[in-house]
């Protein structure tokens, strides 16, 4: 501008810089990232379908978001989607299978926030169930049958019972006529007592909380290789028992943040309106995960099948 231009009126002045500093923080806001939402997401495999687990676990959400004083989400996924949606951290924290958590540790280098704590304690076990008629009552029947199990990354539905039989020389699918998955753990239980299948893998608890809604009975299964219940552990059972599910974080996750989600599941009371309603005792520090990692070298699982 040439040095004898005419000076702008105050008032004219006054806009054109006002004007200005609104066009250079514009521009400057175009350039810096957008910030990140303050909403938690927390994916829960929906091992028992997508519309059960979300009312299984609202009360947790809704309990989170009172005590981070922040909105949060559950994300039900199916096993097979929880690893990648924690790798691409769609999701903040995860709930999820110790042997799914075992893999994404390996694979993403996950946190371990917490282990939850059933109303008999922080580990549990899986079933080979059949029906009576089949003439089935231990692992050396099962050869030549036709199995249904859960996805094979579920620990309580296929892996724990897999490395069970692994022990025994019975392989998968090796020595069995068929193996098919479902996705449900419930329909499992339907078509073995229905003789659509010889036996099925489930998680301990299952069939008792069906048998207490009226939709089977316990006579109507045998447990295979049964471990009666005790007083340490008040479920039937086959194999033996492992760490129950995790909390995860992402990896990167904020220190802080992680460290708020921890102390709220910790404080969680088994008399608390939000244990009872999730039918829980809480949450504790972390058990170690080396059985499960173990079994999943042992079984050659990914990422430990190289």
């Amino acid at each position: 501008m040439p040095t004898n231009a005419p000076a702008l009126p105050v008032a004219a002045d006054r806009f054109a810089r006002g004007f200005v500093s609104s066009v250079l923080a514009g521009a400057v806001a175009l350039l810096l990232p957008v910030s990140a939402s303050a909403e938690i997401k927390i994916a829960v495999e929906d091992f028992r379908g997508a519309i059960a687990t979300k009312a299984q676990w609202q009360p947790l959400a809704d309990y989170l978001a009172s005590a981070l004083s922040e909105p949060v989400t559950l994300v039900p996924l199916t096993a097979d989607k929880v690893s990648d949606a924690v790798g691409r951290k769609e999701v903040d924290f995860a709930v999820d299978n110790p042997a799914l958590v075992g893999a994404v540790q390996a694979t993403h280098g996950v946190e371990l926030v917490a282990t939850l704590v059933q109303p008999w304690g922080p580990q549990f076990a899986g079933l080979i169930i059949t029906s009576p008629t089949t003439g089935i009552r231990t692992a050396a029947d099962l050869k030549g049958k036709k199995l249904l199990s859960h996805t094979n990354t579920s620990a309580g539905g296929y892996l724990f019972q897999r490395d069970f039989l692994h022990q025994k020389g019975i392989e998968i699918p090796k020595d069995f006529a068929e193996v098919k998955e479902l996705a449900k753990q419930d329909d499992i239980v339907l078509n073995v007592k229905a003789g659509i299948y010889d036996v099925g893998f489930i998680r301990t608890g299952i069939l008792e909380d069906m048998n207490a809604k009226g939709k089977v009975q316990m006579s109507d299964f045998v447990v295979v290789d049964k471990v009666a219940p005790d007083a340490s552990f008040p479920y039937v059972r086959t194999t033996g028992l492992y760490p129950e599910w995790y909390v995860m974080a992402a990896k990167g996750a904020n220190t802080a943040s992680v460290a708020k989600m921890k102390a709220a599941l910790v404080a969680i009371k088994a008399e608390s309106p939000t244990a009872k309603a999730l039918g829980i005792k809480g949450f504790q520090d972390p058990l170690p995960i080396d059985p499960i990692i173990n079994l999943l070298k042992a079984l050659k699982v990914a990422p430990f099948d190289k």
